[in-house]
């Protein structure tokens, strides 16, 4: 099934439809344990078309977009900002900001995909750690 993905490096073009599965995600991922309020609050700060412009323009910040059948089902956010802690405690680190996919694709491989992609561009990049940033009570990211 994994050679039936194709990952792409997003840029601001891919703005709209990386908002979109950012917001759907999200959603999916944690409407259940927030209220309508917070998820919208939320979604409207972090997963706006105008925020993911900026962050598709940051050179420290790259996207990768998982595809199935030309329909986007996936995708991956690395950054290379990283915290004062994390630059002292850690060998060349990166992080792993973001990884998902939608709810009907999780067991399917995408998220190993999007991984081999994710350790990829870490070595791309010579960076020797990659640290997941992940909501402590997120036990389905932790686990993967």
């Amino acid at each position: 099934m994994i050679s039936d993905y194709i990952i792409s490096r997003a840029s601001v073009v891919d703005a709209i439809q990386l908002a979109d599965i950012s917001r759907t995600t999200f959603f999916e991922a944690f409407a259940a344990d927030n209220t309508e309020a917070d998820m919208e609050l939320h979604l409207n700060q972090y997963y706006s078309v105008e925020k993911m412009k900026v962050e598709l323009q940051d050179p420290l910040v790259c996207f990768f977009l998982a595809y199935s059948n030309n329909e986007l089902i996936g995708y991956l956010k690395m950054s290379l900002h990283v915290k004062p802690k994390e630059e002292i405690s850690l060998d060349a680190p990166i992080e792993l900001e973001r990884i998902y996919s939608l709810k009907k694709m999780i067991g399917k491989g995408v998220g190993k995909l999007l991984m081999q992609t994710a350790i990829a561009f870490a070595k791309e990049k010579e960076k020797k750690t990659i640290w997941l940033g992940v909501f402590q009570k997120n036990e389905t990211a932790i686990s993967f």
